[in-house]
């Protein structure tokens, strides 16, 4: 249990957590700071989760202060801070395979371990990112993962739990998307059913009247 909310914890960060340096006099350590929109209540449990997973690191992770609307964030958000600590700091680097100064944004990381996992690690690794930067495609029944930089090495994990998936540049979003038809995402399932995100009930209602519209027929 604890080692596939350390995949999960991996995958968030790989996606929507933000990954602070803080200088030393004699090294450095890094905190993981995420802030989620309040447009979206489920965020909450998200958040939450997300610091559990930390916690069970042994390391702090609270909730702060509300991010009040603005411009730039029209919902407002809700924020979590970790301690700062050598360990996140090791997590980055010898786990993501980055080094200083790099961004899990726009930089691959470098993670092929990951591969050797078991199947049910490298899922709590995909339902990280999914539960970041994932959606529902309605139109197309489909579900995309975001991802500038390691939507080849997302494809690839996926390939290795039998999911057949493909890779599509988004003019929208200007990135590389990770495409998978609903039925196997929900199978797998792509995101996290504890959490209840409002993706994950999303993907659920339209799975299941997919289901009911064929057996109408």
């Amino acid at each position: 249990m604890r080692t596939c909310l350390f995949f999960y914890l991996l995958g968030v960060m790989v996606g929507d957590a933000s990954k602070r340096r803080r200088m030393h006099r004699k090294t450095s350590t890094m905190d993981i700071d995420l802030v989620l929109s309040k447009k979206h209540d489920s965020n909450i449990q998200f958040g939450e989760f997300v610091a559990m997973c930390v916690n069970s690191l042994g390391l702090r992770m609270g909730r702060l202060k509300d991010r009040l609307s603005s411009t730039r964030i029209p919902n407002g958000a809700y924020r979590w801070r970790s301690q700062s600590s050598l360990l996140v700091r090791w997590i980055f680097e010898a786990c993501l395979g980055l080094r200083e100064g790099q961004k899990t944004t726009y930089d691959p990381i470098k993670a092929d371990w990951i591969l050797s996992a078991k199947d049910d690690e490298k899922v709590s690794f995909i339902q990280g990112l999914a539960d970041s930067d994932g959606f529902n495609d309605i139109q197309s029944l489909e579900v995309h993962i975001i991802s500038l930089s390691n939507a080849s090495f997302i494809q690839t994990i996926l390939n290795s739990l039998r999911i057949t998936c493909r890779r599509e540049y988004s003019t929208r979003f200007g990135t590389e998307n990770v495409i998978m038809r609903m039925r196997e995402a929900y199978g797998l399932p792509v995101y996290n059913p504890w959490i209840m995100s409002y993706r994950f009930i999303e993907l659920d209602r339209l799975v299941k009247a997919k289901r009911y519209a064929h057996t109408a027929e």
